[in-house]
C-alpha cells in the first residue's frame, strides 16, 4: 500500500501572540480505542527562531512487543506569513528490529539540501535532495505549527519530507467544547515507502 490515510485530532486553546513562546504538552496515543503510547512535545521560539522537540514511546503490550520509541527535533524560522519553515530536521527511531537516524537540511525555500541516514541501507530512492521539489517542510515543524496562534483556524495543507518519503497533510477545523478547536484531516504518502514496524 503506497498511501496511508489517518485521522488526526488535536485540541487547541487560543494562544496570545508573543515574541517568545515556550509550550510543553504530553499526549496519549490511542488506536482503535486502545492506549498504545505516549508523546511529549516541547516548542520554543525566540526572535523568530524556533526549536521543536518530540519524544514518543510505545506502552502496554504494544510497547512490550515492539520496544518502539522515537526522539526527534526540528529547528528553523518564522516566515513572513507567520508560519514555520524548517532548516534542520533530526530523528532517531528504535524498535526491536532496528534503529534508524535521519537528518535533513533545508534552504529557505523548503528545498532539501542534504540528507544523512544511518544506516545507509535505510536510504530510499527519495533520499536524494536533487529529486525533491521545493516547498517542503518536515513533519515535526508542521506539527509545531499547532502551537502557534493561528486566529482560530488549523494549519493549511502542506507537503512534507522526512528524508525517505514525501507526504501530504490536510487539516480541517471543527469547533470543540470550551472554546477549543479540533483539527481533523488526512495524511497521505505521495512517494516513498509506507510506515511499517516490519523488518526491512
Amino acid at each position: 500500500m503506497r498511501r496511508l490515510a489517518i485521522l488526526l485530532c488535536f485540541l487547541l486553546l487560543p494562544a496570545p501572540l508573543l515574541a517568545d513562546i515556550r509550550e510543553e504538552a504530553v499526549f496519549t496515543i490511542a488506536a482503535n480505542g486502545h492506549h498504545v503510547g505516549e508523546m511529549a512535545l516541547e516548542f520554543q521560539e525566540t526572535d523568530g527562531q524556533y526549536r521543536f522537540d518530540v519524544a514518543s514511546w510505545a506502552t502496554g503490550i504494544f510497547g512490550f512487543v515492539t520496544r518502539a520509541q522515537y526522539d526527534g527535533w526540528s529547528e528553523g524560522q518564522r516566515t513572513e506569513d507567520g508560519l514555520l519553515q524548517s532548516s534542520l530536521f533530526t530523528s532517531r527511531s528504535e524498535r526491536v528490529f532496528k534503529t534508524r537516524e535521519v537528518q535533513v537540511r533545508f534552504d529557505v525555500s523548503g528545498m532539501p539540501l542534504e540528507v544523512t541516514i544511518t544506516p545507509e541501507s535505510e536510504r530510499t530512492s527519495h533520499s536524494h535532495p536533487a529529486l525533491i521539489p521545493p516547498g517542503r517542510i518536515d513533519s515535526l515543524s508542521y506539527l509545531a505549527t499547532l502551537f502557534l496562534p493561528l486566529a482560530g483556524t488549523c494549519p493549511g495543507p502542506a507537503d512534507l519530507y522526512d528524508g525517505r518519503r514525501m507526504t501530504r497533510i490536510e487539516l480541517m477545523a471543527e469547533p470543540g467544547p470550551e472554546g477549543r478547536l479540533i483539527c481533523t484531516g488526512t495524511y497521505r504518502i505521495t512517494a516513498g515507502p509506507d510506515h511499517s514496524l516490519r523488518k526491512g
